[in-house]
């Protein structure tokens, strides 16, 4: 109900908030699990995940596992304990599925006594004699095609080549396409869980998150994924033996020759495919439908993610193959956003929308859990992202996935034991011994603002980038890659909704009325990147979704070929009706030619805006006259490299407008938009490091306000009333720096009257600091252990770095990680008391509070830092302290704690991969210029 949301919003429930992972280490007992559920729910944390360390999981890079064993009764005991004291709390308790990672071996439990169980490769061996194991010989002759060796041995032949295909254990320890091994894996695991805490299924515990399961092997390597019904199952599939084309699947080096001397490249394509279709069909059947299905028939919710979505080529490399079916298939799909995939000022990929695409496209809820997942999709995140990670950092990182789409944070992570050692692990540390973990709370609430809203209502999209997986299965990607990314960055820069649609969604959609129907979502535009190849079943949708109406955008030419049994053939010969009539988008000189593609909208202003100049056109009753625009049914378009632009905007004026439209597109601005009842609520981000300016347009037919809502603070504004509702109406909102805002548009009796708009300070008086800072609390590394510092470092006064005031360059402070004192005495004037006064810090490294004469003013976690000292301050002398406080990098960084974490062999991958973040972080304290603005 958009009447709650106000409520909902100054203060977000505990669903809406980070759920923690808790990582179980060392020695488990009631007292630790007291003390961090408390100090969780103090720093306004949601739920956690209870993530066990296997008392045997890579001891390498983290020392030691849990005691008591993983799996044990003891084990369990003491997760129903945590259950128990979370459901005291008020918080949610989310189980994990593995002791470690990656899910589905139960540390090696499902295979002990079942060797049957175990992950299979198929390999290939040369020979006369087929070794044990071969479930295939093929003979290859030159000039004649190939056979299979049937009835053992091959009689001699010099001019033939015999290769043996042979199933081996290997790849992964557990055959992820066999359902008996899942089965399993459910009786260790899931079964377990159900034994101790069942009564809290669907209540105290939502669900269950499984990560990163993979098959074993890799098809154009020596070895590929197997299991023994893969023949069989590829037979039914595909409708011809694959024993003959087995050779395709493998690289020349393992095979001692070229296969394309034997096979044309229309083979390789095609076999190619159809067998990444058929083993990933597996997989999901075996694994993802099962858990789906068993958490589902015991009211658990099914989350989690799979390894290697950032990066298209990866989803082979990661051993899933197909993304949507398998995270996809969840009841709430994630993401993992690790190592820096994400990071202000690299390219970053927009994997976050394969995750948020599929929540979108699943039908509503129907479940009676106190969790309902609707339209969910989460990440993961922060792991690996070193103990110099700074909240301003953390606010970009959740802003960038948010306004993609995803509304489920799930920080990685919090330690139960942070010592001997393990307090590296993967280098991320949210807990008593990260400095800035005191000041968690202001992170937590903003989370749950943001993703209170980003689930509120309905997504908008109507726009589907199709998923270009077979163009990487047929070992063709081409352009496919950064044709993918490039279009969506695009739509991105226009402000336009889109998700991105699989294989699978696309051919179990409805066509109706020149829309694509999936459950959960609807769709007039498919645009497919520049692929080579797309299946028979693919192609066949998209000619029925042309012929009702549907309307197509090929990136390119369109593919050139598609694959139907075991060759691939050129779609002009297999499938002509696809691309007949197509509008070749040569823009902007061949517009007449095309404009009957865009349903007559041939106008002045169109030349125009194709030419570049369209700021100067949107707007007002431009923007009213063309919004209702669409593209002409039925109609395909093949839009070269340099017609992208061009393009977008066509889309940006054209599609996906709902009430409130950006009247000219902003590069650095990212929309989500989603709707509910009469209202639509946009969160708008800011990716640059500068103020942006966005000038809105509002249309309806109902009187509308418009209130801007800071998710940082939890205040209201009004931002515009539109009343006439003949023209539109215009307003203009300011975003700071990587700076975000939700702006809501509804119809005023749906909400109470919000807080008044308040003035912006005018007046720069410069200040600065007047006392030498001093050490207040920190915290020091030693022997492996994160403990409170108990000797302070020395500042000595006469230090010069003193002038800079930041402490990483005053003497024996330049490993001090903690709170640092500051104080300033401001004279305050008579007239200013009438005032706004407005405290600016610059360049905190990276938390600051602040006191006025006493009282505690406030906190800021990440910019702008700025402090209201209004209700505070007193004419003539006011005593201010602030407080700095930095990360823990500093500690981590000092010479001899990096060597001892060497010599006792902790300093593990993760640190390595980290050690050039945390550098970053170093600099620490603020300057001494501080800015008082007085307002009127």
């Amino acid at each position: 109900m958009v009447s709650a949301l106000p409520r909902q919003f100054a203060s977000p429930g505990p669903a809406f908030r980070p759920m923690m992972f808790w990582v179980w280490n060392g020695e488990v007992t009631r007292e630790r699990i007291d003390a961090d559920i408390a100090d969780m729910k103090a720093k306004g944390v949601g739920g956690f995940f209870i993530h066990p360390m296997g008392e045997s999981f890579r001891l390498g890079d983290f020392l030691e596992g849990i005691s008591p064993p993983y799996l044990s009764h003891a084990y369990f005991e003491l997760v129903r304990y945590a259950v128990e004291r979370a459901a005291a709390a008020g918080l949610y308790a989310w189980l994990y599925d593995e002791g470690g990672w990656p899910s589905g071996t139960a540390q090696g439990k499902v295979v002990e006594g079942h060797p049957e169980l175990r992950g299979k490769v198929l390999v290939v061996v040369r020979g006369a004699t087929p070794p044990e194991g071969t479930v295939a010989s093929v003979i290859l002759r030159a000039g004649e095609p190939p056979a299979l060796v049937e009835g053992g041995s091959s009689p001699p032949d010099p001019d033939a080549i015999i290769l043996h295909f042979v199933q081996r254990e290997g790849g992964y320890p557990v055959d992820m396409m066999d359902p008996a091994a899942v089965r399993r894996f459910i009786e260790v695991t899931h079964e377990r869980y159900r034994d101790y805490v069942d009564e809290h299924f669907g209540k105290t515990i939502p669900g269950i998150f499984t990560d990163e399961p993979r098959v074993g092997g890799r098809v154009g390597t020596s070895e590929i994924p197997w299991t023994p019904r893969l023949l069989g199952a590829f037979q039914t599939d595909h409708g011809f033996d694959l024993r003959p084309w087995l050779p395709l699947l493998f690289s020349p080096e393992a095979l001692g020759l070229d296969p394309l001397r034997h096979y044309s490249e229309a083979n390789l394509m095609a076999v190619r495919c159809a067998f990444y279709d058929t083993w990933t069909r597996l997989h999901r059947e075996a694994y993802w439908d099962q858990l789906n299905a068993w958490c589902r028939g015991h009211n658990l919710v099914h989350v989690g993610h799979v390894g290697g979505e950032d990066n298209l080529p990866d989803h082979l490399a990661g051993g899933f193959g197909e993304s949507f079916r398998t995270a996809g298939t969840l009841d709430v799909p994630g993401v993992d956003a690790i190592w820096r995939q994400l990071w202000p000022g690299q390219t970053n990929g927009r994997f976050p929308r394969l995750a948020s695409s599929a929540a979108h496209q699943k039908a509503p809820d129907a479940s009676v859990t106190d969790w309902p997942s609707a339209g969910l999709s989460l990440t993961e995140s922060f792991g690996v992202y070193g103990f110099g990670l700074t909240y301003h950092q953390m606010k970009w990182l959740t802003d960038y996935q948010f306004v993609r789409g995803i509304n489920v944070m799930c920080p990685m992570s919090r330690s139960l034991c942070g010592d001997r050692g393990r307090v590296y692990r993967t280098m991320d540390d949210m807990g008593p011994g990260n400095p800035l973990w005191e000041h968690y709370q202001p992170y937590a609430e903003y989370v749950g603002r943001l993703s209170l809203m980003c689930r509120a209502g309905e997504p908008v999209a109507t726009i589907a980038v199709y998923y270009p997986i077979e163009t990487f299965w047929a070992s063709q990607p081409g352009s496919a890659a950064g044709s993918f990314e490039t279009i969506c960055g695009l739509l991105e820069d226009q402000q336009l909704e889109f998700d991105v649609i699989g294989g699978d969604a696309l051919l179990s959609a409805v066509v109706d009325e020149e829309l694509l129907v999936t459950p959960g979502a609807q769709y007039e535009l498919i645009i497919v990147p520049k692929v080579t190849v797309l299946r028979r079943s693919v192609v066949d949708k998209l000619i029925h979704f042309r012929s009702r109406g549907g309307r197509i955008a090929f990136l390119g030419e369109g593919p050139q070929w598609i694959t139907d049994g075991a060759e691939a053939r050129p779609i002009t010969e297999a499938a002509p009706e696809l691309l007949e009539g197509a509008f070749p988008v040569e823009l902007p000189k061949e517009i007449d030619r095309i404009a009957p593609a865009f349903g007559g909208l041939a106008s002045y202003a169109f030349r125009m805006m194709l030419d570049g100049i369209v700021p100067a056109f949107l707007g007002g009753e431009w923007l009213e006259r063309f919004a209702g625009h669409r593209i002409a049914p039925g109609v395909v378009l093949q839009v070269p490299g340099h017609g992208l632009g061009p393009f977008a905007h066509v889309l940006g004026i054209t599609m996906g407008r709902v009430r409130l439209s950006p009247a000219r597109p902003l590069p650095s601005i990212r929309l989500l938009t989603r709707v509910l009842e009469q209202t639509s609520i946009h969160l708008l981000v800011n990716e640059r490091d500068e103020e942006v300016t966005c000038r809105f347009s509002v249309a309806g037919e109902e009187h509308l306000r418009v209130e801007a809502w800071d998710p940082k603070t939890g205040r209201r504004a009004t931002l515009a009333h539109h009343d006439d509702v003949a023209d539109s109406t215009e307003l203009e909102v300011s975003l700071a720096p990587f700076g975000s805002v939700i702006l809501v548009a509804t119809v005023p009796e749906l909400l109470d009257e919000p807080e008044a708009v308040e003035t912006q300070p005018t007046v720069p008086l410069s200040r600065g600091i007047t006392e030498p800072p001093r050490p207040i609390a920190g915290v020091e590394i030693r022997d492996g252990a994160v403990v409170p510092l108990k000797a302070l470092p020395s500042v000595s006064p006469d230090d010069p770095a003193l002038e800079e005031g930041r402490w990483d360059l005053m003497q024996d402070c330049q490993d001090f990680s903690g709170t640092m004192e500051y104080r300033l005495s401001l004279q305050a004037e008579r007239d200013w008391l009438n005032r706004r006064v407005v405290l600016k810090l610059h360049d905190v490294r990276y938390v600051a509070e602040l006191w006025v004469n006493g009282e505690y003013a406030g906190r800021a976690i990440w910019p702008p830092h700025e402090f209201d000292l209004t209700p505070l301050l007193r004419e003539g002398d006011n005593d201010l302290t602030i407080r700095v406080t930095n990360t823990l990098a500093n500690q981590a960084l000092r010479p001899d704690v990096i060597q001892e974490a060497r010599s006792r062999g902790w300093w593990n991958v993760y640190c390595q991969r980290t050690e050039p973040m945390m550098r970053e972080s170093l600099p620490s304290g603020m300057s001494p210029a501080v800015s008082l603005w007085l307002g009127e």
